[in-house]
């Protein structure tokens, strides 16, 4: 019996990029000798990201596979990288789940690129070869240490070696925005809650959860009164011992004489964001003995 001419697969995941992977990954299951060129996707849903995880929807996509191969061994004609986030041989464990995380990104950021995995006296290292990578690398490598904190947290939660605590630093782009979109106002209450179900889920997986307190923006163009109030109730329950630590970064910044602002030594144009040496505070207030295990 032929095949049938069209085969569609929905998926779902927590980006698109990840819904896309989850449905190539199952056609490839399906059909080795898959050419990725031949896969149509229609966005289902986008999803929804909530704030920190409340409200969560996943996105959704349909991938539409047309001039179905037939089953069997994998061409060996270039088709794209299939293969590439399947384990290798001599792969252990950890280094097997790194590879298909730092696959399902490259696949979700439809970044053409080779992908090596490696182990390194005890460390598993992934590296990516390929042109216009910089979609990984995100500004200012934001991305990159994303997708590391994820795949670390990920081989924690599957008892392999990885993180043993995290630091939350998060609240004041929702504190400071709220009067500019009052249909998506954030308040204290709500990014509360949020914490709340942060060090709920970290305490779930075994990790130890810092909190971070949220640094001065009075003088930047998006600080009133109101979002002033809203960060000095936040920062008061990062205080109240939730958290099993507190690393104060409102303290090592905040200036004596108008504790709502940085200190002018250490602040960028825009009275909102810390300059290099602001930001050197930052890493020098963190006190290394929380992560005495």
């Amino acid at each position: 019996m032929s095949p049938p001419e069209t085969v569609q697969v929905e998926a779902s995941g927590e980006t698109v990029g990840e819904a896309r992977w989850a449905a190539l990954h199952e056609l490839e299951r399906r059909y080795p000798a898959l050419d990725r060129s031949r896969v149509e996707f229609v966005v289902l849903s986008e999803g929804e990201r909530g704030l920190l995880g409340v409200g969560y929807e996943p996105a959704r996509v349909l991938a539409t596979l047309t001039d179905v191969p037939a089953e069997g061994p994998a061409s060996t004609a270039p088709t794209g990288h299939e293969g590439r986030g399947d384990a290798a041989e001599g792969d252990s464990e950890a280094a097997a789940a790194v590879r298909e995380m730092v696959d399902r990104v490259l696949t979700g950021l439809e970044l053409d690129a080779d992908l090596d995995v490696e182990e390194r006296e005890g460390q598993v290292v992934a590296t990516a070869r390929g042109p216009e990578l910089g979609l990984l690398i995100g500004k200012h490598g934001q991305t990159i240490d994303a997708v590391q904190y994820l795949v670390n947290a990920s081989l924690h939660r599957r008892g392999l070696k990885g993180v043993e605590a995290v630091i939350v630093l998060l609240g004041i782009n929702d504190i400071q925005y709220t009067h500019r979109y009052p249909q998506e106002a954030v308040h204290a209450g709500e990014e509360i809650a949020a914490f709340r179900q942060l060090i709920d889920r970290a305490h779930a997986a075994g990790l130890r959860i810092y909190g971070g307190t949220i640094t001065p923006f009075d003088g930047s163009p998006d600080y009133t009164p109101e979002g002033e109030a809203d960060r000095q109730a936040v920062n008061a329950f990062i205080r109240s011992g939730a958290f099993d630590g507190v690393i104060d970064f409102d303290a090592a910044l905040r200036d004596p004489a108008q504790p709502t602002r940085l200190l002018p030594a250490f602040e960028s144009n825009g009275h909102l964001h810390p300059n290099d040496q602001g930001y050197a505070l930052m890493a020098d207030s963190v006190d290394l003995s929380l992560f005495n295990f």
